[in-house]
């Protein structure tokens, strides 16, 4: 931007159409030099907003910033989010594994008390119990399936 005589130093020239001035309108001049816009470097402070941890991983990657690394995921809450998922995805009928191994240790319990309380009974009451114990162990099984 020196001295133009077209323009006289502003860079800026009076719009012209059909012979009149049109008032508050400017075309730049052919001295004109366009200012190119400064990018700062992006960084990590600049992301003050939420965004799922595979982006803000492929940012650090793309910019250079050292990686996150990955989430180390505690083996408890590992077998928690196994089992949810099971019980998500679990076919009508079927049961969780999970869930299938404490049943198999529930019912083990019950035979176990079963047969210590047989050991205490008369064997009139446990011809009785007897009944009743394959009662329930058919309706564990229909469970089971």
């Amino acid at each position: 931007m020196g001295d133009c005589p077209k323009c006289n130093g502003t860079s800026l020239i009076p719009l012209v159409k059909d012979g009149k001035v049109i008032p508050h309108t400017f075309l730049h001049c052919e001295c004109y030099e366009e200012e190119l816009d400064h990018y700062y470097p992006l960084r990590k402070e600049d992301f003050d907003f939420s965004m799922s941890y595979s982006y803000y991983r492929g940012l650090s990657q793309y910019h250079g910033w050292p990686d996150p690394g990955t989430d180390i995921v505690e083996e408890s809450n590992l077998e928690d989010r196994i089992d949810n998922l099971e019980a998500i995805t679990a076919e009508s009928g079927s049961m969780p594994r999970h869930y299938h191994d404490r049943l198999q240790q529930l019912e083990a319990r019950v035979i176990r008390a079963e047969t210590k309380l047989n050991e205490y009974l008369s064997p009139k009451k446990q011809t009785q119990l007897e009944k009743s114990s394959k009662n329930l162990r058919s309706r564990l099984k229909g469970i089971d399936t």
